[in-house]
This record gives C-alpha cells, structure tokens and sequence, in this order.
C-alpha cells in the first residue's frame, strides 16, 4: 500500500439454557443466530475505484461512504493512485488542509465536501506523514511539530472530534524505503528510520487513536529484482534492520503482499501474515491485499502476465490471511479501477468477500480454540463460546485436500445455516475451496 478494539457484545444464554433444556417448544440449535458483527475487526480499503464518490472535482463522500458500509468496509484509507509511478485522482485534497497540499480551503477539509464528517459508519486512517510535506525523508522529524500539526488537523478538520479517527497511520514501507535508500549513491537521501518513532510519539501526544504501520516484506520480492548476490544481501540486511526499529512504534501492523500472478499457492498469504505476527507480537495484525492486477497500477514483474485477480482468488486470499491470524484486511489498488469498466467481476468479488467476513466477524472476535483438521497445508481458524464452535477452513493450494473434522452434533455452515452432517465430517476441499462451519453444542 504506497503513499499512505473489539466491541463487546452480549449473547442469549437464556436462549441457550432453553435449548439444553429440550423442551419441546424451544428451538432447535440450527435456529442459533450467528454472533453480532464485531466492528473491532477492520474490512478497509486502500482506494477505491473511480466514481464511487461520484465526480472527482465535486465528490458526494456521504452516498460514497454509506454505500461501503452497507458492503461491509469500516475503515477507509485515502489513496487515489492509478499507478505506482504516483499518477491519482483528485479527491486526496479533500481529506487534508490547505497547508499540506496548497489547495484552497474549499478544495480541502475546511470546506463543504469534508469526507471525516460525512459518515458516521466508515471511519478513515490519516496518513500522518502527509502533515508535514516540508520535513523531507531524509532529514530529521521533531515530535513537537508532529503534534502540532495533527492537533490543528483534529481541530480544523475533525471538528474537534478525534473519535472520527480510525488510526494514524505513520508512515508508508518505511523499512522498504530504508532499505532502497541503501541503492542512492548521494548518502544525504538515506531514509530515516528514526522518524516513524518520532511521528509516533508526536500522534500519542495529542490523539488516542492507534497508529499504524503497514511494510512491504521485501523477502518475497527481491527474487524479482535481479540483484548481484552481494546487493540482495545488503537489501535485505537494511530491511530486516528497518524492521526490527520501526515495528516497535505500531499498534496495528502488517505487511502487504499481492499474490494474485505470482504464485499458485496462497499459503504464501498466510506465511507473510505469520511473519507480521512476529515481527510485531504486541501489535494488532492486519494484511494488505490485493485489489488491482499488475497491468492496472503499471507494475512490470517478468513473470507476471498483469491480470486481474479472478473472483476465486479474491475469496480465497482473504479468508487465507484471516485464517492466519489477520484481525483486519484492507484491499489495495482499486483506484485504478472505475465503475464504468464493462468487467466489474474483481470489485464485484472484493465487495462480496467483505460481506461475507463482517457477517463472520462476530464469531472472529470470540475465544479462539484449537483447530485441527488432520492436514498441514489447510489453514483454520478456530473460535467458540458456550452455544457453539466456528470453523473458517481454507484450502490455499491448487490441488484437492482431504480433511477430517471430528466432534458430535450438528454441523452447518456459517454463512448459510445448511445443514452439513449430524457428526464427524471427512472430506476434501477442492482447489482455493473456502469452507465455514459452526457446531451447535445442543441438540
């Protein structure tokens, strides 16, 4: 993603308590409603396609917000590229004051459009790093003017209402940047990876929200690269070094990897996820993925073709890397998009995998328990309360898994509530198959 707590909740135990009764008139367990959505559990968007908003000279960020919300997003992160060289859409003005982009004050947050107000239900990241466009990469980053800047934002833009934040975020793949910067022979463009503390304890002084740091995991690109055996060492040394001093600033972390044309198994998803987790134990997890095809945002990989994710790849990713721990996903890339493409199948595919995880989000945020279903490659995640136990079950491979799931009692699926079997449940998951499953613990 470039240039960028969990609701509690209440459930019927005396619902519960009627059907362990079996009484004849209570109802039966597949009746179990699903746990209310967890608003705690991010479905964000980097980007969205174009005309979402509507014009992008005169944008209506309310229909805008309140249509993604009805999809199931809940955080939205303004990035208007259409292409990695920096090309984007104009609607960035909008989310900022005049002092970080020059524009005037109408064309900003100070004026009529300002997006942070227009909805209640879709909360937005500020990219805290767009504050101060004066303080370049390289030179050194004061805490005091960081807190100043975003105490102005809070005021002038949010009304004084910092609960209109979702996070700060602090900085785009500052480790990726430290470690490029190691490829400029003028030594006065080093990155410094000192300023991602700086801009987080200038944001802690002045704002309760999170902050918030997304890298990009170098390790799964450099192959691409064609370095000489010496440079990719020194890339990668630099970038595990950026790693180590940055993730100690971020409350909510992760990196973004795009899989869709590179690889044919998506456990790679799920092993980049795994990598966030431990490189940033205390913080919340989160995944960037992918919502553009390389060809969109002008990105030149050899061995990628450039398409479009298809809508079974858009599923399977993003229940992959939830299984694997994510307690947030955002879709990057969208804006390269419009809504007026004849193939609407990709964001068509983004919006229906959202909804179908903020449907889940509730049983997301319960207990988590052991899941085992007898086969490594398959990932799962494992949640219960006292009424039933939830199963997100993932095939990321591109071959036929078989898998066991034992217990007693009816198993249905989550989303849908049919019923699947009365006991232990031996199958196989087909190729990038995605499968939900609850077992009621009454009869």
């Amino acid at each position: 993603m470039l240039s960028l707590r969990r609701v509690a909740f209440a459930t019927g135990f005396t619902f519960l308590l009627a059907c362990d009764a079996a009484e004849d008139t209570a109802p039966s367990c597949e009746q179990l409603a699903l746990p209310p959505p967890d608003e705690g559990f991010i479905l964000g968007l980097a980007g969205v396609p174009q005309g979402t908003f509507g014009s992008a000279a005169a944008p209506d960020f309310e229909v805008g917000f309140n249509r993604l919300a009805d999809q199931g997003f809940n955080q939205f992160v303004p990035v208007f590229l259409t292409s990695e060289s920096g090309a984007g859409t104009e609607e960035l003005t909008y989310f900022l004051p005049p002092s970080a982009t020059g524009v005037s004050d109408e064309l900003s947050c100070l004026g009529s459009r300002n997006p942070w107000t227009a909805s209640s239900r879709m909360k937005t990241v500020l990219p805290g790093y767009l504050l101060v466009p004066e303080v370049a990469p390289s030179d050194p980053l004061d805490s005091a003017l960081v807190s100043e800047r975003i105490q102005g934002f809070v005021t002038s833009c949010l009304g004084g209402d910092e609960s209109l934040l979702a996070s700060v975020y602090l900085q785009d793949e500052p480790a990726n940047n430290y470690a490029s910067s190691s490829l400029d022979a003028d030594p006065n463009n080093d990155f410094r990876l000192e300023n991602v503390a700086v801009l987080a304890e200038g944001a802690r002084a002045v704002v309760s929200a999170p902050v918030m740091l997304v890298e990009a995991p170098i390790p799964y690109f450099v192959p691409y690269f064609g370095f000489e055996p010496e440079l990719e060492k020194q890339v990668l040394e630099r970038w595990e070094e950026g790693v180590e001093v940055t993730t100690k600033s971020a409350d909510i972390y992760g990196f973004d990897y795009y899989a869709v044309d590179l690889t044919e198994d998506f456990g790679v998803s799920a092993q980049v996820v795994e990598d966030g987790l431990a490189a940033a134990p205390k913080a919340k997890p989160i995944a960037v993925i992918q919502g553009f095809g390389y060809a969109d945002m002008g990105i030149e990989i050899p061995t990628s073709t450039g398409r479009r994710p298809t809508p079974e790849e858009v599923r399977v990713n993003a229940f992959t890397v939830v299984a694997a721990g994510a307690e947030g996903v955002f879709w990057y890339g969208q804006s390269a998009l419009t809504l007026d493409d004849p193939d609407q199948s990709l964001w068509q595919a983004v919006t229906e995998v959202a909804g179908e995880l903020r449907k889940l989000s509730g049983t997301l945020a319960l207990p988590r328990v052991a899941g085992d279903v007898g086969n490594a490659k398959i990932r799962v995640r494992a949640h219960a309360d006292e009424a039933a136990s939830y199963w997100l079950v993932v095939n990321p491979t591109n071959q036929d898994q078989p898998i066991v799931l034992a217990g007693e009692g009816a198993l249905t699926d989550s989303l849908t509530g049919e019923l699947i079997t009365d006991g232990e449940l031996s199958t196989t998951l087909k190729p990038y198959q995605v499968a939900t499953y609850r077992r009621a613990k009454c009869q």
